[in-house]
């Protein structure tokens, strides 16, 4: 069965509700979320390029921090 049966197969089939698209900009991955708290689809591709870009936006509102002097 060519592999786009297979998908097509398990999208229309009861396991087919435990199916997430990643979240991340660009991302087309589609995977397996069968607890159902997943989020990204590989977390060292799509979730760390989010969590760095949120990073930087929150550095760029508040601006570097700078160390405290000690009493």
């Amino acid at each position: 069965m060519p592999p786009r049966w297979l998908a097509a197969a398990l999208l229309t089939s009861e396991g087919g509700g435990h199916v997430s698209a990643g979240p991340g900009d660009g991302c087309g991955w589609v995977f397996l979320n069968p607890s159902g708290r997943r989020r990204w689809c590989i977390m060292s591709v799509c979730g760390n390029r989010a969590k760095a870009r949120a990073y930087a936006e929150r550095r760029q509102r508040t601006g570097p921090t700078s160390p405290t002097a000690l009493p």
